[in-house]
């Protein structure tokens, strides 16, 4: 079997899109503590998580789901379209 392997953007490439979904919500210049808002974070959490590349995976999610973006063109820079989940019992 042939193994698959996608490259992972940088957690400061991840955080340049984040600004851009973001940017529409935000008067002005979008900073660090914008983002960091959104992904439940500390600024110095975002600036640290940079330097190291350190992708915090549940708070990625969570953003994703939030804002509607595919986790794959977010992290792995793959252009899927998310789906909308739909709860079962609502239907």
């Amino acid at each position: 079997m042939r193994e698959i392997k996608y490259r992972r953007n940088s957690f400061a490439e991840i955080v340049e899109r984040i600004k851009d979904i973001i940017s529409k919500d935000v008067k002005g210049f979008v900073k660090h503590k914008h983002v960091a808002e959104v992904l439940n974070l500390s600024p110095n959490t975002i600036r640290v998580y940079k330097v190291k590349n350190i992708l915090p995976t549940e708070h990625i999610y969570e953003f994703c789901i939030k804002y509607d973006v595919s986790f794959d063109w977010l992290v792995f820079d793959k252009s899927f379209k998310m789906k909308k989940l739909r709860n079962v019992n609502q239907e």
